[in-house]
């Protein structure tokens, strides 16, 4: 008797692990990756680099580089209707962005 009981409390252990395993790899697989839910975050204007200004949908590498050269030449950003006073962003242009940017110190 004792021969089998050893056999199969292993067995039954093994099992339980693998159940207990197997529960938490679905519970993995089913959460959302974080970047899934979590909205994309505001460009600091005053910092960014062209790729990040590349990554604004709706910027182009001309518009980008406008600011960059905007900054360089005017210093910080302060109040994003400074934006309109480089060419090719009006008022329609600042309307799409000015959700996309902060204007960080």
């Amino acid at each position: 008797m004792k021969r089998i009981l050893l056999p199969l409390t292993l067995l039954i252990s093994l099992l339980s692990v693998n159940v207990h395993l197997q529960a938490k790899e679905e519970s993995i697989n089913t959460h959302p990756v974080a970047s899934d839910v979590t909205p994309q975050s505001k460009i600091n204007i005053n910092d960014a680099t062209l790729e990040q200004l590349l990554e604004v949908k709706g910027l182009g590498k001309s518009k980008a580089q406008a600011i960059l050269d905007y900054r360089t030449a005017n210093g910080m950003i302060k109040n994003v209707d400074q934006l309109k006073s480089i060419k090719g962003i009006g008022k329609k242009t600042l309307a799409r962005l000015i959700e996309k940017f902060e204007l960080g110190q």
